[in-house]
């Protein structure tokens, strides 16, 4: 049976991928080059479900169920926040950026993961907390109090009007995403 890995995504335009990429050499300037693998900026996303491996026969469903269920739900505006490690301090497995508000991040990703169990995709368990990897760990030898230290630039803030179901494809050694669907959000309620 065919699978495809794929997840359910915020993009950025490429206003925030510029911004982003700025401050990551920033950070690239202060953290061992062999201590953090960073993500590629124009790669960057706010993951909001993570489908795993699908049987393509069940793409066409997802799809469509996932946007009957979005068709109301309204446009907003994130930002950018405080640099943290992901998912704890004391376990980090990234360096990431917090995003406020958290709030419809949660509720689209809830209203996502009820489909998406409704057609027995099995879902994430632990509870949905909004963040943007920038850099996977690779040794966990940095000392937790440097990101106390860091300061982080203001971010425009960025209009969400869509949702994308985004493949992930192993390619010449890394990850490489395209995007399957996009959904859009009601327009004219960004704030």
């Amino acid at each position: 049976m065919h699978t495809l890995r794929v997840f359910f995504a915020i993009l950025f335009p490429s206003k925030t991928h510029v911004e982003l990429a700025n401050y990551l050499h920033a950070l690239q300037e202060v953290f061992s080059p062999d201590c953090i693998r960073w993500v590629q900026p124009e790669k960057m996303h706010i993951t909001l479900q993570f489908l795993g491996n699908l049987p393509q026969a069940q793409l066409m469903q997802v799809t469509e169920n996932v946007r009957t269920a979005l068709t109301n739900q309204p446009a907003f505006q994130l930002e950018l926040g405080h640099l943290e490690w992901f998912p704890t301090a004391h376990r980090p497995k990234v360096v990431s950026l917090g995003i406020q508000p958290e709030a419809p991040l949660a509720k689209l990703s809830a209203t996502m993961g009820n489909v998406l169990i409704s057609l027995n995709v099995p879902i994430e368990t632990r509870p949905f907390r909004a963040h943007l990897t920038l850099g996977r760990l690779m040794r966990n030898k940095i000392p937790k109090e440097l990101l106390k230290t860091m300061t982080v630039p203001v971010f425009s803030p960025i209009n969400v009007t869509k949702i994308y179901l985004i493949e992930s494809r192993p390619e010449k050694g890394e990850q490489n995403y395209y995007s399957l669907a996009e959904f859009k959000l009601l327009a004219g309620m960004v704030s």
